[in-house]
């Protein structure tokens, strides 16, 4: 599914409102277009107070202009300033070409309150109808105060000619808002209104008390999220665009839109790049984070906020960011912000060389959200040299007691002496497993002539494809294990051996709709791959050919695709499982020095032994074709955790545990399921225990697998 992002502001006024305070001539008109395009909205919707005069008068402006284009084409050879004026006709057009307009209108209500409705336009006239319903003639439109209908906002919900419109509360903590001017069981029959698919708020802080109110008052819980948008009230032409939301269409018609206001959390964004908010979500899940929201706590107290982070070992500032995990954003420009880091570290002492990274993006409330990344853990206590105050973190910030003080003094200097010894442990075991793999050498030489019996190479079996990565920027950063469907598969550049890794053989795919313009960058495929990525790592982007959707995949450096040209001999599922066996690994490692595969070196010397147990239906693939169903399975049940953790973001603690545990018991299931998979590989090669214990011992020297633990190695895969 291909979609296109359009910024759009869908609270715009015209000179038809009476109340619009720039000139009321026909330049207006083109003016609004004009600042539209300059600030890259794409969509707006022309609602006037009470009247859809200002609509219409824009596309009388284009009739006339396309007319007069008309007659003066006939005699544009004849003067230069015929041929200007149809050059100025064609640039004022191409800016109807540029902004989609939609017919709205804002309707004051009783008891003073304002609803905006929006059309398609082939439902123009039902705006008029509406109007006329409501009370207003012809007399009476283009004002908001003139006239105040009897017609109440409940009564109006309830009016059928709404049920294909965008019903929209503008401003609701304003003094027309239905959350100022209405109250009571009122107030939340109208708040509870399916008919209402989105809002707009002035202020932030307002925004997040109507935000608690409709999750914790069962009165005023909605059966769909509202899509909570930015939009300008533009009564002057330069502030059309100067609060904006983003949307995601498959099509760019009336009906997508309204479906995608009531899928508001999947297809709205208060951000251009909805990858940064997606990464500020995962940061918040993953990661010990501070947020703070409040321009003057930032401001005022950013010194003993970074101080209390330092302390608590947290390595996450979000400014902007609400404490219920709300993109609110803040004034502070990120110029501002690296004034404001750079004034507190020099008021900390111990702050020393920390480096400090920032990721800042400005959202459509003309606001910025900023994500401020301390490098490194302090080694020593912090504290603020102007007041000589030690700050720690633990739901918020404070100053620390003696017994804390005396508690982080400890810690850090706990922590350093672990770090010194681990050192010196590491250098003593680096040199007895490098001594280690160079003794035995003829069995190593008898196990090397095993594995090569009867080898086909894998650049002889395949096709090949090498993919230079264009940019596709925010994409990466907050990615992770992926989802259990998708059509884009995410191949991340990992090395061939993982820390830790809960999909072995399967590709990450990401339900996120990209745009277009990004989709051009990935690779499209025709079919199931084995992707190598620059660094070693190899994945399955397992693929359905009965399924009608379009595939890409991508990784955030340069990789291969290859496909076996012939599966009668040997399947995909088995030739992922052998680049992953521990028979494989060890070989490569002898050969080519190396498991990063993508290197042509290495991927020139990569055998595929000749033994029964990889041929088509064989027991390594059936075994990968379970491994790769246990893996949707995961992705499944962590899929429906985050979704559950979304709905109910406070609880943590037990979406990490829940999470954790899912992962332990999958690995544990996966694992055991890969041991028979090697087992299976060193019967068939003959291999015995002696020769296997050489395999693990070498491949332990190699940092390919962890020792004591056979389950633990296979967690590496």
């Amino acid at each position: 599914m291909i979609m296109t992002k359009y910024k759009m502001d869908l609270h715009v006024h015209t000179p038809a409102s009476k109340c619009y305070k720039d000139e009321k001539k026909d330049e207006s008109y083109y003016g609004i277009l004009r600042e539209a395009v300059q600030k890259k909205v794409s969509l707006i919707a022309i609602t006037d107070h009470n009247t859809i005069a200002g609509y219409k008068h824009f596309f009388e402006l284009k009739d006339k202009l396309l007319n007069e284009k008309k007659i003066l084409s006939e005699f544009q050879d004849e003067t230069p300033s015929i041929k200007e004026r149809i050059d100025s006709i064609d640039d004022i057009l191409s800016l109807y070409n540029k902004v989609w307009i939609l017919p709205g209108v804002e309707i004051t209500l009783n008891p003073g309150v304002h609803i905006i409705v929006i059309a398609s336009k082939d439902n123009v006239e039902d705006l008029s109808i509406i109007l006329d319903q409501v009370g207003y003639n012809e007399d009476m439109r283009g004002s908001d105060s003139d006239f105040l209908p009897n017609f109440d906002v409940h009564n109006f919900l309830n009016l059928p000619i709404l049920q294909d419109k965008i019903v929209f509360a503008p401003h609701i903590d304003s003094d027309k808002g239905i959350y100022n001017v209405l109250s009571g069981i009122y107030r939340a029959a109208v708040f509870k209104s399916d008919i209402i698919c989105a809002v707009s708020c002035n202020s932030s802080t307002q925004l997040e008390k109507i935000q608690k109110l409709i999750k914790n008052d069962p009165n005023y819980r909605r059966n769909y999220i509202w899509a909570y948008l930015n939009a300008s009230d533009a009564h002057t032409i330069n502030d059309v665009g100067s609060k904006t939301s983003y949307v995601k269409l498959e099509r760019k018609t009336f009906e997508d839109l309204k479906n995608a206001l009531m899928n508001s959390t999947e297809f709205v964004s208060d951000i251009e790049h909805q990858g940064i908010e997606m990464f500020i979500k995962s940061l918040i899940k993953r990661q010990r984070v501070i947020m703070v929201s409040d321009d003057k706590i930032i401001k005022d107290e950013f010194d003993e906020i970074l101080c209390a982070a330092l302390n608590s070992e947290y390595r996450c500032v979000l400014l902007g960011v609400g404490k219920d995990a709300r993109l609110n954003g803040t004034s502070f420009s990120e110029d501002d912000v690296e004034k404001i880091v750079k004034k507190a570290s020099e008021n900390i002492v111990n702050f020393n060389d920390n480096s400090v990274g920032f990721i800042s993006e400005k959202m459509g409330n003309g606001k910025s959200v900023h994500v401020v990344l301390l490098r490194n853990l302090a080694t020593e206590l912090c504290y603020v040299k102007s007041t000589d105050e030690v700050y720690i973190y633990s739901k918020e910030k404070r100053k620390a007691k003696i017994s804390e003080i005396e508690k982080i003094v400890q810690n850090k200097l706990l922590a350093g002496l672990e770090k010194f010894q681990a050192k010196n442990d590491n250098t003593i075991s680096v040199i007895q497993e490098n001594l280690s793999t160079v003794q035995y050498p003829i069995e190593k030489y008898k196990l090397l002539k095993s594995l090569e019996a009867g080898k086909r190479f894998l650049a002889d079996l395949v096709d090949f494809k090498h993919i230079e990565v264009k940019n596709n920027p925010n994409i990466w950063d907050e990615f992770t294990v992926g989802n259990a469907t998708g059509t884009v598969f995410m191949a991340k550049n990992e090395e061939i051996v993982l820390d830790f890794a809960v999909l072995r053989f399967s590709c990450p795919q990401s339900k996120e709709a990209f745009d277009k313009d990004i989709l051009n960058n990935m690779f499209e495929l025709d079919d199931s791959y084995i992707v190598i990525t620059n660094r070693g790592g190899t994945y399955l982007a397992e693929i359905n050919p009965e399924e009608k959707n379009t595939f890409y995949v991508d990784s955030d450096a340069d990789y291969i695709c290859i496909k076996l040209s012939d599966e009668s001999q040997i399947s995909k599922y088995a030739l992922i499982a052998w680049l992953k066996s521990k028979a494989f690994l060890w070989y490569i490692t002898r050969i080519a020095g190396s498991t990063k595969l993508y290197n042509p070196m290495v991927y020139n010397s990569i055998i595929i032994p000749g033994i029964r147990c990889l041929n088509v239906g064989g027991e390594i693939e059936n075994i990968s074709k379970k491994i790769i169903h246990e893996e949707k399975k995961f992705l499944e049940k962590k899929d429906m955790i985050e979704n559950k953790n979304l709905i109910n973001p406070e609880n943590e603690e037990e979406y990490i545990r829940e999470i954790n545990d899912l992962a332990d018991s999958h690995n544990n299931t996966v694992n055991g399921m890969f041991n028979q998979v090697d087992e299976i590989i060193f019967n068939e090669l003959k291999i015995n225990e002696r020769q296997k214990e050489i395999i693990n011992n070498d491949l332990i020297a190699y940092d390919l697998a962890i020792e004591d633990s056979i389950e633990d190695e296979q967690e590496c895969r």
